[in-house]
């Protein structure tokens, strides 16, 4: 398995995966609005800050190279160091299960060590097999934070 920076040429690649890790159980995600899921996707991968990376199931060498998980963040410059905050993370729903989520969490920390980015920052909810995965890998709720919202209509 290979981790790799992906860009715009991969968006496709991208939409795909996650459209159909977020459309199945437990997140059931409704993306009918093939232009909103779209924006959705642009929004997270192509700012100034986005870091978006992918494992593929082989070596950049390999013809059948596919993506099997993505993570979407961005980098922020914060005052105890620099943080990737990842906005999404899935694994291709048939793989679940099978440590490929650890797998590609382990390349991302070792990626962001060598770009000398200090904490991986993400938000979750607690009744969702994410949480558990996350606190399973060693990441610990922020007691001090809350996270808000507030429906306009």
């Amino acid at each position: 398995m290979e981790l790799r920076k992906l860009f715009l040429a991969d968006i496709e690649s991208v939409k795909n995966l996650v459209f159909a890790a977020f459309s199945e159980p437990p997140w059931n995600d409704d993306w009918s609005d093939s232009a909103q899921f779209h924006q959705y996707i642009v929004d997270l991968t192509q700012n100034a800050n986005s870091l978006t990376l992918g494992l593929y199931s082989a070596d950049a060498n390999e013809r059948d190279a596919c993506l099997v998980a993505v993570s979407m963040g961005r980098i922020i410059h914060w005052f105890e160091g620099t943080e990737y905050f990842i906005d999404d993370l899935c694994v291709r729903p048939d793989l679940q299960g099978q440590g490929i989520g650890s797998l590609f969490m382990s390349k991302i920390e070792d990626y962001l060590r060598r770009i000398d980015v200090k904490a991986i920052v993400l938000r979750s909810e607690r009744e969702i097999p994410a949480y558990f995965f996350y606190r399973k890998l060693g990441f610990v709720e922020n007691a001090k934070s809350v996270f808000f919202t507030k429906t306009l209509f």
